[in-house]
This record gives C-alpha cells, structure tokens and sequence, in this order.
C-alpha cells in the first residue's frame, strides 16, 4: 500500500539492477504462474548455508499483482513488472519510493534491488515461496498464513496516517487517536483531543458509523486538526474498510485514516 505518503518521489532504479533486468518485460500469464494476487513474507533468509539476519522489526516483501510486482525490505519500495522465463524471476526496469533511510535499512534495500537484478530462481510450494540467487536463499510465505489479517472488532486502532487525495501525513507528536470497534455494534474513538462513542454496522458498499457524540473540550493547533480529520472519515456516511495484517485504512471518498493495531 505504498502509494501512500507525504513528498515521497517516484524514481527510476537505475545502474546495475537495470542492467540486468530485461529491457522490456512481457507479463506471464497472470493465471498460470500462482502467484498473481498474492503477497510473500520473508520467513528466513540465508547466504551459504548460515543464517543472514536481517534489520530488527524487518521482513523482505514480495508482491504480485497480475503482471505487476512490488517489493520491499523494510523502507522504501520498489515496483515494476515480472515475468517467469525458466524457472527465473525477470523483473523489467523498477522504480522506488525515495524515502530517506537509517543506514541499515538503506543498505538492506540496496541488497535487496542485487538480489532482484540477478535474475534469482523461484520456486512456489503452496503457500511458501523460495527466491535463490547464488549462494543466497530467501524463504518467503503467503502473508495470510505468515501475518494474518486482525479482525476489526477487538483491537485498539492507533492512528498512523492521515490521507488526503494522494497524499498522506504522519500523526504529528502529541496525543494519537484510537478507535475501538466492539462485536456488540458500539465503539469508542479518542480523536487527539476529545472522547467519544458511537454504534457501528457493516453493509455490502461499507461501514456506516452513526450517533457519534463527543465530549466538548476546545480543541486547537494539532489536536484540533487531528480531531477534524477523524471526525471527516467518521462522519461521512459510508466508510469503505481495508484491512491487511495488522493495519486498517478507512477510507471515505478523498479522506482517509490508517491505522495499526495495538
């Protein structure tokens, strides 16, 4: 979900990863290889035969959306298209996200576009997946089974991003937002700034949040555009909901709300 972020350039990945991918990839048919629609997680990776560890807190992720193919170390992301030729995973020219990086993580990126470059082999074993280049094994497994998608009602929803358009900000420092989605139809939301509940329903176009009633505390500066960014989303009738792993979006119209699960 990377096309979300404030000031993020899209570049080209140029230099050796380019060279080594195909200049102009033909798409696989997108039925037939397995994996268009699915998202991988690294689960292990090794270089000769001994563990390589990677970045804390990090997986390698490998995305496949019909012909098209994102991945990801743990910062930025790179996308283009795919095709399987032999067994080989040929990735065409890629673009990146152009997020600054810890060094660590930078430099995990930089292995990661190598290792793509590199024509690695592939192999889909039901739900595990297992990229090799040289002496380098990554052991990826569908992100259903390996990070389960949290259901909605449960959690305690902390606000992470706020979405406009195309464009989306980090909560600024302060008070964060939550929201709690309880299986009796009630919630309760703390906006940055004030609390509050309402009653919640799930309909085939959506969620439909209704009756929300907040305490009255004046509200200004970040607290306050926090509060009129979640009220907006809250209010507006029909929310479309997207949950993947352990973060939500909710979506209404240009206005959006991403969340991760405590």
């Amino acid at each position: 979900m990377q096309r979300l972020g404030a000031g993020i350039a899209l570049l080209t990945v140029l230099g050796s990863l380019a060279a080594c991918a195909a200049s102009g990839v033909t798409p696989s048919p997108t039925s037939a290889n397995g994996l268009a629609g699915r998202t991988f997680l690294s689960i292990g990776v090794t270089d000769g035969g001994a563990d390589r560890p990677l970045a804390p807190g990090t997986r390698t992720r490998l995305d496949f959306r019909g012909a098209d193919f994102s991945a990801s170390a743990g910062c930025n992301t790179m996308g283009g298209q795919y095709r399987l030729d032999g067994g080989h995973l040929i990735v065409g020219q890629l673009s990146t996200t152009d997020m600054g990086c810890p060094a660590a993580l930078g430099t995990q990126d930089a292995w990661l576009a190598q290792l793509l470059g590199a024509q690695p082999t592939i192999n889909l074993d039901g739900d595990d997946l297992t990229m090799t280049s040289g002496s380098t094994v990554v052991k990826l497994r569908d992100r259903r089974v390996a990070q389960p998608d949290r259901p909605l009602a449960g959690p305690t929803w902390t606000l992470e991003t706020i979405i406009s358009g195309d464009v989306a900000s980090s909560v600024p420092n302060g008070p964060t937002p939550t929201i709690l989605f309880r299986a009796d139809g009630t919630l309760s939301v703390f906006t940055g700034c004030n609390q509050g509940g309402a009653t919640w329903s799930q309909a085939s176009d959506g969620l439909r949040v209704t009756d929300l009633v907040l305490t009255r505390m004046a509200c200004a500066g970040a607290g306050g555009q926090l509060e009129s960014a979640v009220v907006a989303v809250l209010h507006a009738g029909t929310i479309v909901v997207t949950i993947q792993a352990d973060s939500l979006t909710l979506q209404a119209g240009s206005n959006g709300l991403g969340f991760r699960a405590a």
